[in-house]
């Protein structure tokens, strides 16, 4: 949704109609996502709920570091670019084609190459009150376009809305960016991380801890909530990531899987992220596969084979199928989401009668 609460018809859209049911339901099941959205953007937010059950609370970290990660880039230009097309032509926003210039000549005067963990603050700050000023001020115009029945108002609109949602949530989500120090520095261990591509550049300050930020969420919450976690790698730990520091109970309970079902061997072959995968040579992991699943097929073993994407199972199965279909095997792959069921019933099926990968 581009328009949020200044639509004219969020009284019937089923989203905003199940959003203002969540305070008042017994039992609320949602993400992390979500509520850390709401405590952000939501006026005197509160789920009225005496309880919180954090799953999976391992990826707290992660999501916290995410949550309080703040970006400028290049992308940030083209967006002010496209949208001083739409203000110019209108008189009634030249003080939004103004913010939009300025906030584009924050960004502009940060040198890429030269930006680091030492240097950083000053410009970042006044890159992001920029940001702020610009998303109230959209705020304001949305508000009034968005509740126009005007054809041309209302893509207006939708145009601001576009770089309201980009600014205030891909760029830093904390606050609305009202407080740039308060969301990033107060973390005290933080990394630069440069991004470039030909014309495009990005740079994201990523804090190390979350520490100082997770007690403070969580403690607007509720003021009972249960952690849990099937993956956990030890409360202490876990305890001294989150900041949690008030005293608890632990309970455990040990798996129903014997050790000897359940060990991982580690075979470290490539380092798999975007470039090696698009560019670089693949043998030495098509080799190790197909080794394993050779081994494996000797014993009467079936198997299945993880990856992270269609394409790149897809890659898997052009490159050693054949290979080991002529040594026994029937190998299979699910290429798109479509035919995941389809694929599940034939493996169940067909590893029944023939040992297969």
């Amino acid at each position: 949704c581009q328009f949020g609460y200044s639509c004219r018809d969020k009284e019937n859209c089923e989203y905003f109609v199940q959003r203002n049911l969540a305070p008042r339901a017994k039992f609320l099941n949602t993400t992390y996502q979500l509520v850390l959205s709401l405590l952000d953007t939501a006026v005197g937010f509160n789920l009225n709920k005496d309880l919180y059950i954090f799953d999976e609370c391992h990826n707290l970290p992660a999501i916290f570091t995410d949550y309080r990660s703040v970006r400028l880039g290049s992308q940030d230009l083209v967006n002010y670019a496209r949208i001083e097309a739409v203000c110019e032509k209108d008189p009634e926003l030249l003080e939004v084609w103004e913010s939009v210039e300025y906030a584009a000549h924050c960004i502009e005067e940060i040198d890429f190459n030269r930006i680091d963990e030492s240097n950083f603050e000053e410009p970042f700050a006044k890159a992001f009150k920029a940001k702020a000023e610009l998303v109230a001020l959209l705020e304001a115009k949305i508000n009034k376009f968005g509740k126009s029945y005007d054809r041309d108002d209302r893509w207006i609109a939708k145009k601001l809305a576009q770089l309201h949602s980009f600014d205030s949530k891909s760029c830093c989500k904390h606050s609305n960016m009202k407080d740039f120090y308060g969301s990033v520095l107060e973390n005290k261990e933080f990394v630069i991380e440069k991004k470039s591509f030909k014309d495009t550049w990005e740079l994201q300050v990523i804090p190390l801890k979350v520490n100082t930020m997770f007690p403070m969420v969580a403690n607007t919450l509720a003021p009972r909530r249960i952690f849990m976690s099937a993956t956990i790698f030890g409360v202490d730990r876990l305890r001294r990531e989150l900041g949690l520091t008030k005293p608890f109970k632990f309970i455990g309970m040990p798996s129903k899987f014997d050790v000897e079902n359940r060990r991982v061997y580690s075979i470290p072959v490539l380092n798999m992220n975007h470039t090696t995968i698009s560019t670089g040579d693949l043998t030495p992991m098509y080799d190790s596969i197909q080794d394993i699943c050779e081994m494996h097929l000797k014993e009467g073993d079936s198997g299945i084979i993880f990856t992270p994407s269609y394409n790149l199972s897809k890659m898997i199965l052009d490159r050693i199928g054949s290979s080991l279909e002529r040594v026994g095997a029937i190998m299979l792959a699910n290429t798109s989401g479509a035919d995941r069921d389809e694929i599940l019933n034939t493996f169940r099926d067909e590893r029944i009668k023939k040992p297969k990968i």
